[in-house]
């Protein structure tokens, strides 16, 4: 009896990595996938991002249960946007995700629900909901940075959306002087834009001399050195 019940713990344990893999690679598939604000290659740091934290608290029933539904949620959202588009498919799947938040808001999948769903919410133009989302997430990730980070990038690009660049322009200063690498060139880059579009010309030019400078190949080079040179 003794060596049964231990191969059976041993079955489970087992068992577990494969499902994990299963759902982190969905969510890998998913964030590539999608055109959301962030890029395909933001996504794809993402989604890295993502696994690394959810790695650290799978083995958790209650996060299984939690990041199942997530999975699920993305599931329905991706087959309802191919046939329906940004804002009938945030319709679909709007419970879905609620009820995940509500009832999984401690859990590691619940947190990582909210940033995934303000992407979401982004895509569907929704930015007042999407930045409330993001700035729950900053509570929530304030001890991960490369989430941080992608969250950080959300709220930017959610404000923006609203017009309101220079609140913008702060959450990429934040990561670009943060000390973890990921994005750190795309926010140099978007902080050019920024000041551009706010008239700041030397703070615009400065930001797109630094990826030159430190970011040599960034997906971004040659488009900066042809702003440089105008």
């Amino acid at each position: 009896m003794k060596k049964n019940k231990i191969s059976r713990a041993r079955k489970r344990t087992l068992n577990q990595p494969d499902e994990f893999v299963t759902v982190s690679s969905k969510i890998l598939k998913f964030v590539a996938e999608r055109k959301v604000a962030v890029g395909s290659i933001l996504g794809i740091i993402a989604a890295v991002g993502i696994i690394i934290a959810v790695t650290c608290f799978f083995l958790n029933r209650a996060e299984n249960k939690a990041f199942a539904m997530l999975d699920n949620a993305v599931m329905k959202y991706k087959a309802s946007l191919n046939d329906k588009g940004t804002a009938e498919a945030l319709k679909d799947v709007n419970e879905d995700f609620q009820h995940i938040l509500d009832k999984y808001s401690q859990r590691r999948g619940g947190k990582l629900t909210g940033v995934v769903f303000a992407n979401i919410c982004f895509d569907a133009g929704e930015f007042d909901r999407s930045i409330s989302l993001y700035e729950k997430a900053m509570e929530n990730f304030a001890d991960q940075p490369a989430i941080k980070n992608l969250v950080l990038n959300g709220l930017g690009y959610a404000h923006e959306a609203e017009n309101e660049y220079e609140t913008a322009a702060g959450y990429f200063e934040m990561i670009a002087s943060a000390s973890n690498p990921v994005m750190k060139s795309d926010a140099f880059f978007n902080l050019g834009r920024l000041y551009g579009l706010t008239g700041d010309m030397d703070k615009s030019r400065a930001a797109y001399e630094k990826i030159i400078s430190d970011y040599p190949k960034s997906i971004y080079i040659d488009l900066v050195r042809e702003k440089i040179e105008r």
